[in-house]
């Protein structure tokens, strides 16, 4: 099960007490607040309108847009009956506003270090791959024509240097700055050593979806659960024969 940066298990406490109150049911026309009575804290409202859906509260705001009733879009990611279960990548490319009250900027995505270093170091390792494992190998077979094992060593030493020269400058000239995201991925783009680059790396994603924003996309599963949970009680027929 993918990890997120809001645990499941810690949405599920902060939400613990929270009571349904709905403000407005009209189709698909809904306004409905989860609150712990008696305070604000990590309340939110769910509000719905023709194609959107606007969640805020005290964990921020998203508005998404899809489907004519945005319930059901959310709906179709729905698991077995006791699970909670989102969907952050296909979700937040619906998404077509977010808060910005100048803290967080609300953006559902954000740079991870731990990521980027990830894919420095994944980058480095794919691309001397397979010098790494020929250097390794006993068989004459993989080896220069023209080497003896002498030479052989001695070549194999300096390209085991080479190599850790090369991740020494990217430790110094682009790790060493991740606590700057763009001047870390700058750094990244503009390296050059013995050859080796990090182009196209650009293309890599090196963000991670916000604790805001996972939070949000479970209170937005958990909520449209408890209200179709709220829908389904039958009313007592004594209620029904007061009526």
């Amino acid at each position: 099960m993918k990890e997120y940066s809001c645990p499941k298990e810690q949405f599920l406490r902060d939400v613990g007490a929270h009571e349904l109150t709905v403000l407005r049911d009209d189709g698909v026309d809904r306004h409905l607040r989860f609150r712990k009575p008696g305070t604000w804290c990590y309340g939110f409202d769910l509000i719905t309108w023709s194609g959107h859906l606007l969640i805020t509260g005290d964990c921020g705001s998203f508005l998404f847009r899809r489907l004519e009733d945005m319930f059901e879009f959310f709906r179709t990611d729905r698991k077995p009956k006791d699970e909670l279960h989102i969907n952050p990548q296909y979700w937040s490319e619906k998404l077509i506003a977010t808060d910005c009250n100048g803290r967080r900027g609300g953006a559902a995505t954000e740079f991870s270090k731990e990521k980027f270093e990830t894919n420095i170091k994944r980058w480095f390792d794919e691309h001397f791959e397979e010098e790494i494992k020929n250097d390794a190998s006993l068989d004459e077979a993989d080896w220069n024509y023209e080497e003896d094992g002498e030479q052989r060593a001695l070549k194999v030493a300096e390209r085991k240097a080479c190599r850790e020269a090369i991740w020494d400058a990217i430790v110094s000239d682009i790790l060493y700055h991740t606590d700057n995201p763009h001047q870390a991925e700058q750094a990244a783009y503009d390296f050059e050593n013995a050859g080796f680059n990090f182009q196209d790396f650009y293309e890599v994603d090196n963000t991670e979806y916000t604790f805001h924003f996972i939070w949000c996309a479970y209170a937005v599963a958990w909520g449209i659960k408890r209200y179709d949970e709220a829908k389904a009680v039958p009313v007592p027929s004594d209620a029904k024969a007061a009526a």
